[in-house]
């Protein structure tokens, strides 16, 4: 058994918001294709834009296993590294395109620095920080997602006007590769007795053992169905809110944000909350939050838009922290890394599948995006409530 006591860890705070600047900055690229689509489809003579923005979930859910395998041979802070680097270059790569496809292609390349780091971030975070404190610090991390993209609107939006597309490519290339040497020098192997023993299992039917692991898969889907509500809510809310004449089209673009916003105070507190009174409960708490959000979003009037982002973003939120915490417990921490990729397979294919399904769903249902979700999201939310409450970790 580890002796925990004879670790000497880097500290909570320190490590996680090193690894929240670092992973916020691949966001950054990420997100930077939003406000400049318009301009791409006319320079680069894109048919549609918007594979742009898919193609990056589309490599997440290839590669999310591999890139476990891959961070289990090499170690997750160099794979942080690499994904830093691999986003750079492909946003250089980008900047230099002079076709769709090249271009394209440099988003693949982004997307997969992408995965790459998703996987390996909670990771290092779990080996770096004392395990009393991984609810509060994977709280932290999981704000890398909205911090990016709140800098990556308000920033590109700025940007623009005064520079090429292709010179913020490159600023944020520059940025992101800039920030994996941070990464380097100051996040350190903890030394004592814990950090000596073996991370990863070395075994064959690793997979097959996470496979069989019941709590483990109903950790995951929940989580995947988790991903889907969120997509759902953010992309979805402002054509309702100004389609339905709820708000003007600019507040209604505010209105998709609310969640994220909410959740930069939220998810590090909750993240603590979970340390203390319990992961899981955490984590049903905001499953519940979440639907619940999504539905009340949903529900046709300006409060109600407000109210289930509100209610999204500062209860539903807790998931992503309580449940990357939670893996380890689950699976136990030499399966860790293993274990995150599936997980992002499952945050990838909710993502993917929020986007495909709701125009059937919306046709379906004649246009009234209230009984679109009333028919998908609802009930899928009450699924993952009762997969999390099957799901047996503290």
């Amino acid at each position: 058994m580890t002796d925990n006591s004879s670790v000497n860890y880097q500290p909570t705070y320190y490590v996680a918001i090193i690894m929240l600047l670092v992973g916020s900055s691949v966001v950054l690229n990420f997100f930077k294709v939003p406000i400049v689509m318009g301009i791409l489809a006319q320079e680069m003579s894109l048919a549609d834009p918007a594979i742009l923005m898919s193609v990056f979930t589309f490599v997440g859910i290839i590669f999310a296993v591999p890139a476990a395998l891959i961070i289990n041979k090499f170690g997750p802070k160099t794979m942080c590294m690499a994904a830093c680097i691999l986003v750079g270059l492909g946003a250089i790569m980008g900047s230099l395109s002079g076709s769709a496809n090249m271009l394209i292609f440099s988003r693949a390349i982004e997307g997969l620095g992408y995965i790459l780091i998703s996987v390996a971030a909670p990771v290092v975070i779990a080996t770096s920080i004392a395990p009393c404190d991984i609810g509060v610090g994977m709280g932290i991390w999981a704000i890398w997602m909205p911090a990016g993209q709140i800098v990556a609107f308000n920033l590109t939006q700025a940007l623009i006007g005064s520079i090429t597309w292709k010179n913020i490519w490159m600023i944020y290339a520059v940025i992101t590769i800039a920030l994996s040497f941070v990464l380097v020098f100051t996040i350190k192997k903890p030394q004592g007795s814990y950090a000596s023993a073996p991370t990863e299992e070395k075994e064959t039917g690793a997979i097959g053992k996470l496979l069989g692991n019941k709590n483990f898969l109903c950790a995951v889907l929940s989580f995947m169905v988790f991903n889907y509500l969120l997509i759902q809510l953010t992309t979805f809310i402002p054509s309702f809110a100004a389609e339905k004449g709820i708000m003007e089209p600019t507040e209604a673009a505010f209105a998709g944000t609310v969640v994220m916003i909410c959740t930069l105070a939220s998810s590090p507190i909750l993240g603590r909350v979970g340390d203390k009174f319990g992961r899981k409960k955490i984590y049903v708490i905001a499953l519940i939050a979440a639907g619940l959000g999504t539905a009340i979003a949903f529900s046709g009037s300006r409060f109600g838009v407000y109210a289930g982002s509100v209610i999204y973003g500062l209860i539903g939120m807790a998931a992503p922290g309580t449940v990357l915490a939670a893996i380890s417990d689950i699976v136990g921490p030499k399966l860790n890394s293993l274990a995150t990729g599936f997980t992002f397979i499952g945050v990838n294919g909710g993502q993917f599948l929020a986007t495909v399904v709701f125009a059937p769903l919306l046709k379906a249902a004649g246009g009234n995006y209230t009984s679109a979700i009333m028919m998908s999201a609802v009930p899928l939310a009450i699924i993952a409530v009762i997969l999390a409450a099957i799901a047996k970790y503290e």
